[in-house]
């Protein structure tokens, strides 16, 4: 729609993501009970910490890290909500891998789940065409990212230096 209108996406206006955040929060306080709006509130607060954090003015940091652990908290309950979704349990482990650096052990976990997930759904064969491109993602982006985590924890645990690329998600 936003080229209709000759605008730029969302995601490329990385500043939106803040506005973008707080109508996630709101709808999710009207009406918690959809996957979809909890799924939205964590993607546009992991990219509004991610906003904030590389715009690197005074107090960014600190709001940077609440919009990360609030990406954490929605993922959680849009788990609670759907957790036949893959691709939310890849996108809870990049929260922790790539932004609050933290909890490797889980990410990991939370990676393996998702591509597993991912793995089987795909074998049914049962999947309308929107749900199969997201779990065809689902299942690229974890498979990517468990190497990527794999490799920095064999990288911390040999030399201590663990910089890495950005996630696929």
């Amino acid at each position: 729609k936003c080229a209709e209108q000759g605008q730029l996406p969302l995601g490329m206006k990385p500043a939106l993501n803040l506005d973008a955040a707080f109508l996630g929060e709101v709808l999710c306080a009207a009406d918690g009970s959809r996957w979809k709006s909890w799924n939205d509130l964590g993607l546009f607060s992991r990219d509004g910490g991610d906003y904030l954090r590389a715009r690197d003015k005074k107090g960014d940091a600190s709001e940077a890290q609440r919009l990360f652990e609030r990406a954490l908290e929605a993922y959680d309950r849009a788990l609670e909500l759907a957790p036949e979704r893959a691709h939310l349990y890849n996108d809870k482990a990049v929260v922790l891998h790539y932004y609050l650096e933290r909890d490797y052990p889980k990410a990991l976990e939370l990676y393996e789940r998702a591509h597993a997930m991912a793995v089987a759904q795909l074998k049914t064969g049962e999947l309308d065409e929107g749900t199969q491109s997201r779990v065809e993602t689902a299942r690229r982006d974890s498979a990517i990212n468990i190497r990527k985590l794999k490799r920095k924890l064999e990288q911390e645990k040999g030399d201590g230096d663990g910089d890495e690329t950005p996630p696929a998600a």
